[in-house]
């Protein structure tokens, strides 16, 4: 019942005050919103997800975009994944705030030796090799 006003107990399915024989009713999973939630294989369950993104989330995103688009410029470069790099990333407001914040992770996850931020229209990003410290 789509009311709610049903429970499953030890001899079936009670609705509305109202014993069911088994074939008068089937028990399924579906998911309230299908957009956030998926039933499990073999219906053993449903996965909901919160897909609010917060301020803090999306600029965590955010630092996350800039490290992959690091990657590909030292990658470009020619360099091997344990040469240290000196990095210049040009961003809008929101990147270069993200990176900002995140600056130690960025530069954890690159082997950057030094992070220069510059606010600017769209994203530019310079990698130099240096001696790793």
């Amino acid at each position: 019942m789509r009311t709610g006003d049903w429970h499953q107990g030890p001899d079936g399915v009670v609705a509305g005050g109202v014993a069911l024989a088994p074939g008068e009713y089937e028990l399924v999973l579906r998911p309230r919103d299908e957009s956030e939630s998926r039933t499990l294989p073999g219906e053993v369950g449903v996965v909901t997800l919160d897909l609010t993104v917060d301020p803090v989330l999306e600029s965590e995103g955010l630092a996350r975009d800039a490290v992959r688009m690091v990657q590909a410029a030292r990658r470009q470069a020619g360099l091997h994944v344990s040469d240290c790099v000196a990095l210049d990333i040009d961003a809008p407001p929101d990147m270069a705030a993200a990176v900002e914040t995140h600056r130690a992770y960025v530069a954890a996850q690159t082997l950057a030796v030094g992070v220069t931020v510059t606010v600017a229209a769209a994203v530019s990003i310079r990698v130099t090799k240096a001696p790793c410290s």
